[in-house]
């Protein structure tokens, strides 16, 4: 939800991720499930298989580690430049938001003609 969102305010448009094109549609529905899991309490299942209750403070930790990973990946200058802060920031609220947002398009329109 990240990368494609900052792809979008930053005008690029869609990006791959994992062999997929991804944009602003794929990241409204990842926004949409996260809230979706916050509002009922989702039990998600990890990897190792365990589990854990998703959570906005989980949230807000995961969204965290994907911020420390894109500046490690981009690099800070290439980070900041590509807005990823104001996706996070807008993918974060909009999921812990009630009620949820229409679309994040909405939420992230004011930054298009915005310079970071």
């Amino acid at each position: 939800a990240i990368a494609a969102l900052a792809a979008w305010i930053a005008g690029r448009g869609p990006v791959r991720i994992d062999d997929a094109l991804h944009g602003l549609a794929s990241a409204d529905l990842a926004r949409a499930r996260l809230g979706q899991w916050l509002a009922h309490g989702a039990t998600v299942e990890m990897e190792a298989g365990d589990s854990r209750r998703m959570t906005a403070d989980w949230l807000a930790e995961l969204i965290h580690e994907e911020i420390v990973a894109l500046v490690e990946w981009l690099g800070p200058h290439s980070f900041h430049r590509g807005r990823y802060a104001s996706a996070a920031r807008i993918v974060q609220e909009a999921a812990c938001a009630s009620p949820q947002p229409d679309h994040v398009a909405r939420l992230a329109a004011p930054l298009l003609d915005t310079l970071d």
